[in-house]
C-alpha cells in the first residue's frame, strides 16, 4: 500500500510527486499503475474544467 499524491498537467507532464509506501515497499510497477491511474484522472478532470469554462459554467 502507498500513500501518493501526484500534480500533473493535463498532457502528462509531472509537477510533482509524493508518495509514501506503508507497511513495506511498493514494487515500482505498482508504482507505475498509480502514475498511470493518476494520469487517467488528470486528464478527466481537465477535460471537465475545459467544459465548464466553454459551457460558462460557474464554480459555486
Amino acid at each position: 500500500m502507498m500513500d501518493a499524491n501526484f500534480v500533473m498537467t493535463d498532457n502528462g507532464g509531472v509537477i510533482e510527486v509524493q508518495g509514501t509506501a506503508e507497511e513495506k515497499p511498493l514494487p515500482w510497477d505498482s508504482f507505475m499503475e498509480l502514475k498511470m491511474l493518476a494520469d487517467q484522472g488528470i486528464h478527466h478532470l481537465a477535460e471537465l474544467q475545459r467544459s465548464a469554462i466553454e459551457y460558462g459554467v460557474a464554480a459555486s
